[in-house]
């Protein structure tokens, strides 16, 4: 198929199948981070930032030589691409938890799970606003405010850190959907979509 080809998935399973080997082999390794109180947990692991990457390069995949052609494409190409971005997300996530099943617990691969979400719909909006290879930027610029402001004077995970805060929490499982909202959002707003909405916006104005 034509869609296949232009998106060259053998480039994302190749890179999905790098980064689960990745975490199952050096998921565990820990990298101290600076943050604002002295004593609390500043390790970040590996399976963190392999999460960010997975993310990125599941959205990213949605690049494709004819990026311009696609931005305005009829109904049945646009959903091509929506079931794309459905299955590579759902391979993405299903990758990372399992692997963080396996070698983790239940509660760690949750937490996994959850932070991917988050960083998918991030992914989503940042290759929407920067183009689909640039899909890492908004996910890779939360990693700071995480490790670094995540943490309380009373060495408690912030209600918003999602990558510590426990896996039952309601607070971070409502980021976790609001972002992929905020995603979707971004998927469906293509340029002729925007640029239909303010003709019908501004021709309501104009008709009072």
């Amino acid at each position: 198929m034509r869609y296949l080809r232009l998106h060259r998935p053998y480039i994302l399973m190749g890179g999905l199948a790098a980064l689960a080997a990745c975490q199952a082999v050096f998921g565990s390794q820990a990298v101290a981070m600076p943050i604002t109180t002295g004593t609390a947990d500043s390790t970040v692991h590996l399976r963190m930032l392999l999460a960010v990457a997975s993310a990125a390069l599941a959205v990213g995949s949605l690049h494709s030589r004819m990026q311009s052609f696609e931005a305005t494409a009829t109904d049945r190409l646009r959903r091509f691409r929506a079931i794309h971005l459905t299955a590579v997300t759902a391979l993405a996530v299903l990758l990372s938890g399992s692997i963080e099943l396996v070698s983790g617990t239940a509660e760690s691969a949750t937490t996994l799970v959850r932070a991917q979400l988050v960083w998918t719909g991030l992914a989503i909006l940042s290759g929407r606003l920067f183009g689909w290879l640039l899909a890492w930027i908004l996910p890779l610029a939360t990693v700071f405010p995480l490790t670094y402001l995540g943490w309380d004077t009373m060495n408690q995970p912030r209600w918003w850190n999602w990558l510590w805060q426990d896996a039952a929490s309601p607070a971070c499982w409502a980021l976790a959907i609001s972002s992929l909202i905020l995603g979707t959002g971004g998927f469906l707003g293509t340029p002729w979509r925007r640029y239909a909405y303010g003709k019908r916006l501004t021709r309501s104005v104009r008709n009072g």
